[in-house]
């Protein structure tokens, strides 16, 4: 939405990047959304003990 990209088919995956707009952008919020996911997993995940 800060983008403003625009996807015609809501479901595909990477398949339907040819149909957004915007593509590069799409794929750069993807990649930052994986990013701080695995950025606030990795804090919240409990320590395993050995």
């Amino acid at each position: 939405m800060f983008f403003e990209c625009t996807l015609r088919a809501p479901h595909g995956g990477i398949f339907v990047v040819p149909t957004i707009g915007n593509p590069l952008l799409y794929l750069a919020s993807i990649a930052i959304g994986s990013v701080v996911a695995c950025i606030i997993l990795a804090i919240v995940k409990p320590k395993l003990k050995k």
